[in-house]
């Protein structure tokens, strides 16, 4: 699955919460975590900010709908590419924790493959 389709992913669904949590897990500094463990929200905030401060990128707004998910927050971050001053992805979400999990996978995959410059 690509990184496009995890972040995708409606987390409404237990299996989609599975998929996320599994592609979490593959992240270099989350490997410790079992099958059974769900990340800290704590966790990858940090993670979050360890890739911010490593890399030239960072949130551009964090914003909260509460009228437009069908009962449900939509909450929408955009991440921008400092070096460019560039647009790179919104991710939306039904919660924070969701938010952030998203938002930390699309970066990983970014450093990944080499298209975030270091500062």
């Amino acid at each position: 699955m690509k990184t496009k389709d995890i972040i995708d992913l409606d987390y409404r669904d237990d299996k989609n919460k599975q998929i996320i949590q599994k592609a979490l897990k593959k992240i270099k500094p989350l490997e410790k975590y079992t099958d059974e463990d769900e990340i800290p929200f704590e966790v990858i905030e940090k993670l979050l900010h360890q890739i911010c401060s490593k890399y030239q990128v960072w949130l551009q707004t964090i914003t909260h709908d509460p009228v437009s998910g069908d009962g449900y927050d939509i909450w929408r971050c955009g991440i921008c590419d400092e070096s460019k001053l560039l647009h790179l992805v919104t991710i939306h979400s039904m919660c924070l924790y969701e938010l952030f999990a998203k938002v930390v996978i699309y970066l990983w995959s970014e450093v990944k493959n080499e298209r975030l410059k270091r500062r």
